[in-house]
């Protein structure tokens, strides 16, 4: 999942999901045409649509925040959807 509050983009670790394109079961990205979710090898399979997707969701970001713990993971969540800006 990933979330963009005031010019920060935060990415956390996804469970897996059902790619839209292959039904593969992996951690999916809106990289795909049309913003859909797709696995990593759906992704590269156009890797144009992808980077212009990637680029998109960055557009007006300063930053990037990786989140990689489970507790940080929880508590950015409660944060993002609780109060809609840190």
């Amino acid at each position: 999942m990933s979330k963009v509050v005031k010019n920060k983009l935060y990415v956390f670790n996804e469970t897996h999901k059902e790619c839209e394109i292959c039904g593969k079961s992996a951690e999916l990205r809106p990289y795909g045409p049309n913003g859909a979710n797709v696995c990593f090898e759906c992704g590269m399979k156009d890797e144009k649509t992808a980077i212009q997707m990637f680029e998109k969701r960055i557009k007006n970001v300063d930053t990037m925040v990786i989140v990689t713990n489970k507790i940080m993971h929880n508590i950015w969540i409660l944060f993002i959807a609780g109060a809609g800006a840190i």
